[in-house]
């Protein structure tokens, strides 16, 4: 895929992520205010977050989802790119 079809492609897919609220959520001590980070990604680097007690369901559940719709849309998943990180 093309750089901005992708960019396009995988805002969609952690809107998408966001709905099925997957992700960490992570409070601002400051503010009080509660945000959810499903992931950052960079070219075709991706790094994906949770802060779920069942933290390796969730992830695959991401994974899963996550491939499904990228391979959806033309990409192809490559497992040495994507990582995966737990906060407490």
């Amino acid at each position: 895929m093309s750089g901005a079809i992708c960019q396009d492609t995988s805002y969609l897919i952690f809107k998408y992520l966001e709905q099925k609220n997957l992700g960490a959520k992570l409070q601002n001590p400051r503010s009080r205010e509660i945000i959810q980070q499903i992931a950052i990604a960079f070219v075709d680097d991706t790094d994906f977050y949770t802060n779920s007690p069942n933290y390796e369901l969730k992830m695959q559940m991401i994974m899963d989802i996550y491939s499904r719709l990228y391979e959806a849309t033309g990409g192809k998943i490559q497992q040495s790119k994507i990582m995966f990180y737990y906060w407490k």
